[in-house]
């Protein structure tokens, strides 16, 4: 049984109690309501009443227009956050990245791009010069780094990273 079917499945029974019997149920055969009723955890309970006004921003992204959305949101986090990561909000940073990263790699195929024209694209995004990249050095070697006559190290692509949310990957 698939995945999506086995969701579907589960909507349909809502909570099931375990078989207590020496055979397991039908469903049990399947690997459903294994060790507990289903949602009889307070935690998903709590998730499933809180879910509908965040599911915008908690889901991947299936679109342009919800990408563009959650990158908005990030921005904003992120200027909210800057780099405090013991902040209460660093979880949802770490979660609308991922996200964002989900959709970016199968829309958005930066892995054939090489690094200087990842980086040229990040700094276009977020509306950045060549002065406003101290990750990677002053004006002079931004600059020869974006025409591709200078290579990134390992300490700039891991500072790019960092800064733009990115896999480290993208830059080789």
């Amino acid at each position: 049984m698939d995945v999506k079917n086995k969701q579907k499945l589960i909507k349909r029974l809502g909570s099931v109690p375990i078989n207590s019997g020496d055979k397991p149920s039908f469903l049990e055969t399947f690997g459903f309501f294994k060790h507990r009723p289903l949602m009889s955890s307070p935690l998903l309970t709590k998730t499933i009443n809180h879910w509908k006004p965040i599911a915008n921003v908690l889901s991947v992204p299936h679109s342009e227009t919800e990408y563009q959305r959650m990158v908005t949101v990030l921005d904003e986090l992120l200027n909210k956050i800057g780099d405090d990561e013991t902040h209460p909000l660093a979880g949802l940073l770490e979660t609308l990245s991922t996200l964002i990263e989900v959709y970016e790699e199968e829309h958005h195929n930066v892995a054939d791009a090489p690094a200087h024209e990842v980086l040229r694209f990040l700094m276009e995004e977020h509306s950045l010069t060549a002065n406003e990249l101290p990750e990677i050095g002053n004006q002079e070697e931004v600059l020869k780094t974006l025409s591709g006559q200078r290579s990134l190290n390992k300490d700039q692509i891991q500072n790019l990273s960092r800064r733009f949310h990115v896999s480290p990957a993208v830059f080789f």
